[in-house]
């Protein structure tokens, strides 16, 4: 058995999920260093640009409502990602991703929307960007192609984290639009197919195995 397997044998569910969690964390954090010695800041302007309201008040804390578009006179412009996990039988766990941005619409139809949901949740669009091919052609194709209405969304792009991530813990990933020289996988997910790479993840993810349950 490999040192890589020997190693994860000999550690628990709750340090994996521990260990987990710190990637995950990590992902999505601002990098402490930059070749400049300072953090790069992860928004090009100052996101809460509409004012933030408060709301719900409790004894040890509060309910921050805010709508987040740094530029709102352009359409938006709050990079995001989201992402969705799901079970399948057979398969197990599979991840969609989808980077875009936030965007604002017109009045009309905001408020359209909103009444069919419930006008008092505070609002945020969500367009991800498309390629024009695949599963990203449109935005009907994206939606299309998600698992379902609802998923998880970051601030800042982090698809290409969460990809790695997703390859240590041996889950496929279904769908991204992560530009492929940003796209990092263990080297040996090459062996499953250099010309098809999400083809070989799904084969390096069947023939490693699960790392935890």
């Amino acid at each position: 058995m490999p040192l890589y397997d020997r190693t994860l044998a000999r550690m628990s569910r709750r340090e994996l999920m521990k260990i987990a969690w710190m990637l995950g964390a990590a992902a999505v954090a601002p990098p402490i260093l930059t070749r400049r010695a300072f953090a790069k800041p992860i928004f090009d302007a100052y996101p809460f640009s509409l004012g933030v309201a408060s709301g719900d008040p409790l004894p040890d804390g509060v309910v921050l409502w805010t709508r987040l578009a740094p530029k709102p006179l352009e359409g938006g412009g709050m990079p995001m990602t989201m992402c969705r996990i799901s079970m399948v039988r057979g398969l197990g766990p599979a991840l969609q991703i989808a980077e875009g941005y936030s965007v604002d619409l017109p009045a009309k139809v905001n408020q359209v929307l909103d009444e069919r949901t419930n006008p008092s949740w505070p609002t945020t669009w969500f367009v991800p960007t498309v390629t024009g091919k695949g599963a990203f052609r449109d935005v009907y194709t994206v939606m299309n192609n998600w698992s379902a209405n609802h998923g998880s969304i970051s601030y800042g792009h982090v698809g290409a984290d969460l990809i790695a991530l997703a390859s240590l813990l041996r889950i496929p990933v279904a769908m991204h639009n992560v530009a492929e020289e940003k796209v990092f996988r263990p080297s040996s997910w090459s062996l499953f197919g250099a010309l098809e790479p999400q083809g070989a993840d799904y084969r390096a993810c069947e023939n490693f195995g699960p790392l935890y349950g």
